[in-house]
């Protein structure tokens, strides 16, 4: 038998269902075609069955995203994951590509100080 080795079309990413933050629609285009070609799924928003949530920028990310992130225990990765695992042939570990921990302490903060600060109507 002979062995073939990994491709762009086979299920690397099965069972992977990606959100993204932040990401421009071109590229969140193109990343979604390579995302379904090696077998994962692109969701429009999050919810308990995303696996990833994809960013390219984090000044993007809003912290309600983040936010939302952390409730449903989502990992926030940069959008190379996707590329990195292809290029593997396998599912990589997400702690390389972890969103940084500046971003998030940043952001914690800026979401007690958001709710603080909203003007009422």
């Amino acid at each position: 038998i002979k062995e073939t080795p990994p491709m762009a079309d086979s299920p690397i990413l099965s069972g992977l269902t990606f959100v993204f933050f932040g990401v421009p629609l071109r590229e969140k285009s193109e990343l979604s075609k390579e995302i379904n070609k090696a077998g994962g799924e692109v969701s429009l928003g999050l919810s308990k069955k995303v696996t990833h949530a994809l960013f390219q920028d984090e000044t993007k990310i809003t912290s309600f995203q983040l936010e939302n992130a952390r409730r449903y225990g989502t990992p926030v990765v940069r959008i190379s994951y996707v590329s990195d695992c292809i290029s593997a042939g396998r599912k990589l570990a997400e702690a390389p590509y972890f969103i940084s921990s500046s971003k998030t302490e940043d952001t914690s903060q800026a979401v007690s100080y958001t709710h603080l600060t909203l003007p009422t109507k």
